[in-house]
């Protein structure tokens, strides 16, 4: 019998597959995958992966060959679903020969990692569908049979490893494999019936760390040192690229404006050299700024004859889609330069879905940039975070360096550590050397001072405040509903030559071309009165240089990060940077989730503190302090992490606490993902925003027919305001309860 794994689908032009064929193809797909890792991992992991991966792989759709199944997959009954769990005789054959974490695997491979606490508990029924009636009907033995009927021979598979060598964290071990199964398992579904020989057969383009160091050193060598900040520069650069330590876990702590773009990037080639590795992650904060990142790798590291797009890869956000039809919309991590953002990548290794963990694996053996760390998680994950760094650090040869001119060295506080279950801190070694650290602090001291304006502000207020003081001006506010009104009030006043507007309200491609304009714009000389209106976005990470900058109370990295922007060459005298409040009236509201941050801030303040990076990790202590919960706050998703509770780890760990759904903008694109028309998930990226689920559906945004969890905006869109110009005219809209991520 020619038994079916995929039904025909006419629509998309592809004919079905039969059951041989894809088993032998994930089994395929999958030792391509583990094949890499072989000379960058423990021999201990390596054997548990594969004695866990490949037989998943071998039996992850024996259930299909039920009789039930079978009519569905050749289409003698017409359903949208299969009438019977097909993991569910995978599970069963595995549990019987002892493969406990294969069977796991295979259970989760569509459902997604389970709560294994909750499964041990239900005795026979352990991860078996909860529903009796869609368990397997044919005796084990009849599709065993099938199963070895239809294959030209045995797959077989080896004999299951133990846990010796690794951590207790199995949790991270599991995600990976996991990953692995998926992986092969949708690319084989997306290319059903190419030749097995050709599985494999196209190779990504390696990291070359040699050459890019080479090419990297001829880029900043170009730039010749013509100030005390270049020389600074130069010598962090140096400092970075010469220091490879044998710890798996750095930081830099250099101020704001150093280089550490490529500085860092320097760190990680050499890293990568001396160990082998195969790609490098550069996780940023906000999305605006992954352009701009990306823009200077790509000319600085880009060989000839290569396509920049196939080497860097922006990730601007998190775009997994658990539809059949949306699949090959999913993001991954394959090249090998992936510049990311600190949602995608971390709420990926919290992750218990498939279509997210996809792309875990690629992460093994590779070197992590954590850009602007201070910014890269709220407080209560960084326990388990630490925890899962450590574990990839140790066991999946991946090199962190975290790094930021307003660091918190949270790896040294005893609150971090006591929830993440470490008796004592980790040896975190600095590759900036203490001289030229010092040197640098020394510099930041004079460049700009910092003001406080005591009385709370309405916008006019605001504006007069700003307009008082020399430009160009830069002025950051709390929430996306406060940039949009603000800026969109400083427009309709004609005091500015000009006011740019940069929030998650836009897509990508128009914060791109925005921000764009504004480097333009300081080229310009003679006319210094305009102004830049945003969000925490803009705080970070960009290469502009203000006369002055005001910043809404947030925390005092924060404040820090902004400062960044203002006199940021060290060429003006009295550069300043407020901090202000604003009244609740007009539209105007608060970010909530930063009231602990804004008393500290105001604490140090008031104290006269000297502003700086070393008052970063007394300032998170502080915070912690005045929140009562702190201490579950901190444990409580390592506490679901150590009860491998996947479910509720991936639920607790929401950096950006909403349920928040990709919208795209602009009638052609939807027309053609409507239409089944070949659509790169990078256009996708570029042309969406991402809006909260309450506000999709008070605003009645539809979702497109043929693709679930995909959006397409219906109200008024500009490249000023964003999705917000439509916000904003709505009679109906809540002031108060307005938001957009």
């Amino acid at each position: 019998m020619n038994w079916l794994a995929r039904s025909a689908d006419p629509e998309r032009g592809q004919e079905a597959q039969t059951y041989a064929r894809h088993v032998l193809g994930v089994r395929a797909y999958a030792e391509r995958i583990v094949l890499p890792l072989v000379p960058l991992l423990p021999p201990g992991v390596i054997d548990n992966l594969r004695s866990a991966l490949l037989p998943a792989a071998e039996f992850h759709d024996l259930g299909k060959l039920d009789d039930e199944n079978q009519a569905v997959l050749r289409g003698d009954i017409r359903s949208k679903w299969l009438p019977i769990n097909h993991s569910d005789a995978g599970v069963v054959k595995l549990l019987r020969d002892e493969r406990v974490q294969a069977a796991l695997l295979v259970a989760s491979h569509h459902a997604g990692l389970l709560n294994l606490v909750a499964e041990s508990d239900r005795g026979n029924d352990f991860f078996r569908d909860k529903e009796p009636s869609r368990r397997m009907r044919r005796p084990l033995e009849d599709l065993f049979k099938r199963h070895q009927e239809a294959l030209p021979g045995p797959v077989g598979g080896t004999k299951e490893s133990s846990a010796e060598g690794l951590s207790d964290n199995q949790a991270v071990f599991l995600r990976m494999a996991l990953s692995c199964l998926v992986d092969a398992n949708h690319t084989d579904s997306s290319v059903p019936n190419i030749p097995l020989v050709e599985i494999g057969s196209k190779s990504l383009p390696p990291l070359l760390p040699e050459r890019r160091l080479e090419a990297l050193d001829a880029y900043v060598a170009q730039f010749k040192p013509c100030s005390e900040r270049d020389i600074l520069r130069g010598a962090i650069y140096a400092s970075c690229r010469g220091q490879i330590p044998d710890e798996r876990i750095v930081a830099c702590d250099s101020p704001v404006g150093s280089g550490k773009t490529t500085a860092v990037m320097a760190h990680l080639l050499a890293v990568a050299l001396k160990r082998g590795l195969r790609r490098i992650f550069v996780v940023l904060p906000f999305t605006n700024i992954i352009r701009q990142a990306a823009s200077v790798y790509r000319k600085a590291l880009v060989l000839p004859d290569e396509n920049p797009d196939e080497i860097v890869v922006e990730v601007h956000h998190l775009a997994d889609f658990d539809g059949e039809a949306s699949r090959d919309f999913a993001v991954r991590w394959n090249a090998p330069i992936v510049v990311t953002t600190a949602v995608a990548f971390f709420e990926t290794l919290a992750s218990s879905r498939p279509s997210a963990l996809r792309r875990l694996h690629e992460l093994a053996g590779a070197a992590v940039f954590v850009d602007e760390a201070h910014a890269a998680l709220p407080a209560k994950f960084l326990p388990v975070t630490w925890r899962w760094m450590q574990a990839l650090a140790d066991e999946w040869n991946v090199h962190w360096t975290l790094a930021s001119g307003s660091l918190v060295r949270f790896w040294e506080m005893k609150e971090v550590l006591s929830a993440a279950g470490f008796a004592s801190s980790r040896k975190v070694p600095l590759i900036a050397t203490n001289a030229i650290r010092d040197r640098a602090a020394c510099y930041e001291q004079s460049r700009v001072r910092f003001e406080t304006i005591d009385e709370t502000l309405s916008v006019e207020g605001l504006f007069d405040a700003v307009a008082r003081t020399p430009g160009p001006r830069l002025v950051i506010l709390n929430t996306v509903q406060n940039a949009a009104i603000v800026a969109k009030a400083f427009a309709k006043s004609n005091r500015f030559s000009d006011v740019f507007h940069i929030s998650t309200a836009l897509t990508p491609a128009d914060r791109e071309r925005t921000l764009e304009r504004v480097k333009k714009r300081f080229e310009l000389d003679g006319d210094d009165n305009w102004v830049l209106v945003g969000t925490s976005c803009i705080e970070a990470g960009m290469d502009l240089d203000f006369a002055t900058g005001f910043r809404e109370m947030a925390s005092l990295t924060s404040l820090l990060q902004a400062s960044g922007r203002v006199n940021r060459s060290g060429n003006r005298d009295g550069s300043a940077m407020y901090s202000f409040r604003l009244r609740e009236e007009g539209g105007i509201n608060r970010n909530r989730s930063m009231e602990d941050a804004i008393r500290v801030l105001r604490q140090l303040l008031e104290e006269r503190r000297h502003i700086g990076a070393d008052l970063c990790t007394e300032a998170l202590r502080r915070e912690l302090m005045l929140d009562p919960r702190s201490g579950s706050l901190l444990s409580k998703v390592s506490v679901a992490e150590s009860n491998y509770n996947f479910p509720e780890v991936e639920k607790l760990f929401k950096i950006i606490c909403a349920d928040t759904r990709t919208v795209i903008i602009g009638e052609d694109l939807v027309h053609r993902i409507e239409s089944f028309e070949p659509v790169d998930w990078r256009e996708i990226q570029k042309k969406s925003v991402q809006i909260w689920g309450y506000r999709i559906e008070a605003l009645h945004v539809p979702e497109l027919r043929s693709h679930s969890g995909v959006y397409a905006w219906n109200l008024e869109y500009s490249p000023f305001l964003g999705v917000m110009e439509g916000i904003l005219e709505l009679d109906e809209f809540e002031w108060n309860g307005g938001g957009i991520i």
